[in-house]
């Protein structure tokens, strides 16, 4: 808090707020009255203002021998004479400000038993704050930081008894249903009753002992109305007074009264209830369904000779065996299973009054409600599952992707009914068509419950087509499961083959391992290199359709390297292609200990000694 020099402080003056409009329409009178102060020695006000902190002496002020309210935080008071008016639109206030500020006067100081200064500082204080929003407390020195006055037991008295002043008596606007001549004692849950007196009644023996409001009932089917309105020690109006600049002031007067209204009805009826399917609207015909009556105003459950449980019949119906008095109810379902169907935990609200609509029931008259009870669904869920296929550095490689654009058909696998018992599908009816969204998910609801299959029509992409049915069956669970819930995970596979592949020799036909093997796709791009095992094979599973060819890139020890390349070719799910790949042996030269270039030598001799000899004979032969 912000320090101010004591000689500015002591220039400063105390003010409040208030006052309220007034609820009744009075015309404004003009008349001069005098201020009377009164200065609460050794107390001063602090408020904590917009602009700085004030300081004050803590003053009451009289006008026409009523204490007054400042209503105005931070202005002076530099008159003795005073205007006064019942018009409260001069005080610059709401009306919800001046209905507020009065009830805060209205229970101060001039309250019963609270004729001392505390309450007075109390009001003050509570007025000021609520018209400024800012703090305001009380000293006992003049010094901002001096020990604080405690008021704390007034304020919050004063505010209890405002927060309570629009509170009525719990009973209020309540309708209380009885039999004839009954004493009924109604005890007031807000403990508000001892504030209220009786201001009218239709019926002649009425009291009010503190918090109890006793009513005796006359021995007449009728209506009856009680009147009860909240007590005032005033019947003076609140005055506003101004006067140019100054501090406007306020003085309290009474409230507006608030009124409370009780009803008091005597009438019977028979109740008749009639169970309903909540989707149609069609009787649904159940026998011994199980309800309870539970009366409103005794928080009892109705009892007829003996039964508190009443039950309907073949047709659907429950009757109460005996008329229900007038009053108000509610009609609440044992919790049970009803094939079919949930229970109705939603209790029923009715009131039999001179007001209802009453029926005759041959020598009865009844008062009918309807009773819905939900059905039971079914749903089923589809979760298509799908494949994709990348080409990697280690091989191909497959990963499960949910399936967009799969069709299905949904299918009665039975005579479908519904919960009423009507026909509605006949076995082996295509009842609906799904297809898969863009997560591979579909579903269907509000399926009757009943057996049925889903059969996968149409596939995407090169996917198989998944031909199987599958079974299922909705089937009632409890009164508690409103949905019937069948999941199913589908896969679609990729149509795949394999190949197996065999390394021998090309004159034995024995295996050769340790043959370095690449294998392409018609795109050339390597799909597998690897060597032949000691059997010379190599088996490459899970190829995709398609044409492929196999490389030697490296022989086995001994043999000449297959240039060949060897195509095949995978066009259906599941084939095997199997194939084959010869190699020669290399042949060796006997070594004879001569060495190459001796070799060549005696080459080149020979064919010279043949020529010569051809020569010499060609010419023996022409001769």
């Amino acid at each position: 808090m912000k320090k101010i020099n004591k000689k500015i402080i002591l220039t400063l003056i105390l003010t409040t707020i208030i006052t309220m409009s007034n609820m009744f329409c009075v015309k404004a009178d003009i008349n001069d009255s005098e201020i009377i102060k009164n200065r609460y020695d050794g107390l001063y006000a602090v408020y904590n203002g917009d602009d700085r902190v004030h300081l004050f002496y803590a003053e009451s002020y009289i006008l026409n021998g009523k204490i007054a309210y400042c209503i105005e935080p931070g202005v002076k008071i530099n008159t003795n004479i005073y205007n006064s008016t019942t018009d409260f639109s001069l005080s610059n206030l709401t009306p919800e400000q001046i209905k507020y500020i009065q009830t805060l006067g209205y229970y101060g100081y001039n309250y019963p038993n609270h004729q001392e200064k505390e309450y007075y500082l109390a009001t003050q204080e509570l007025i000021w704050e609520y018209v400024s929003g800012n703090e305001v407390k009380w000293v006992t020195d003049l010094d901002i930081n001096a020990p604080e006055y405690d008021i704390s037991n007034q304020k919050n008295e004063i505010l209890d008894l405002v927060n309570k002043h629009e509170i009525k008596p719990s009973f209020d606007s309540k309708t209380i249903k009885t039999q004839l001549g009954n004493k009924i004692t109604l005890k007031d849950d807000n403990s508000v009753l001892e504030n209220f007196e009786l201001y009218s009644s239709d019926l002649k023996n009425v009291s009010i002992n503190k918090n109890e409001l006793t009513i005796q009932v006359e021995d007449k089917v009728k209506n009856y109305n009680i009147t009860l309105v909240n007590k005032s020690y005033t019947t003076e109006f609140a005055i506003l007074y101004y006067q140019g600049d100054n501090q406007k002031l306020m003085s309290i007067g009474m409230l507006s009264p608030n009124y409370v209204s009780l009803n008091i009805e005597v009438v019977g009826a028979k109740l008749k209830v009639v169970k309903k399917d909540k989707d149609t609207g069609e009787v649904l015909k159940r026998s011994n369904i199980i309800f309870k009556i539970k009366n409103l105003d005794t928080n009892e459950y109705v009892c007829q000779e003996d039964i508190c449980e009443f039950k309907t019949d073949d047709s659907g119906v429950l009757l109460t065996n005996e008329p229900l008095l007038k009053g108000r109810y509610q009609l609440e379902e044992v919790d049970q299973k009803i094939d079919g169907y949930l229970w109705n935990n939603e209790s029923l609200p009715f009131e039999i009054n001179e007001d209802s609509q009453l029926v005759s029931n041959g020598n009865e008259i009844v008062f009918e409600i309807d009773f819905s009870n939900k059905p039971v669904y079914g749903k089923v869920e589809i979760n298509k599952i799908g494949e994709d296929v990348k080409l990697t550095d280690k091989g191909y490689i497959y990963t499960n992707i949910p399936l967009k654009g799969v069709k299905f058909g949904l299918f009665a696998n039975e005579d479908i009914y519904n919960s009423l018992g009507k026909l509605i599908y006949k076995a082996g009816t295509k009842i609906a068509e799904l297809t898969t969204n863009s997560d591979g998910y579909a579903c269907l609801d509000n399926l009757y419950l009943g057996k049925y299959y889903i059969q996968e029509i149409e596939t995407v992409g090169n996917h198989i087509l998944d031909t199987k049915k599958y079974y299922f069956e909705l089937k009632y669970k409890d009164q508690y499961t409103p949905v019937v819930e069948y999941s199913l995970n589908i896969e679609n596979k990729l149509p795949k083959g394999e190949i197996d592949f065999t390394k021998t020799d090309f004159s034995t036909s024995k295996p050769l391992p340790d043959t370095l093997i690449e294998i392409y796709n018609e795109n050339n791009d390597l799909v597998f290199s690897g060597r032949t095992d000691e059997q010379g094979k190599i088996v490459i599973k899970d190829l995709p359709i398609g044409k492929y060819y196999i490389v030697e890139k490296e022989a086995p020890d001994g043999y000449l390297l297959n240039p060949e390349k060897m195509w095949f070719e995978i066009t259906n799910d599941g084939e095997i292609i199997k194939a084959n790949m010869t190699n020669e042996m290399i042949v060796e030269v006997p070594s004879t200990g001569i060495s190459d270039s001796n070799v060549l030598n005696i080459i080149g001799i020979i064919v010279i000694v043949l020529g010569i000899g051809y020569i010499a004979y060609d010419k023996y032969k022409r001769k």
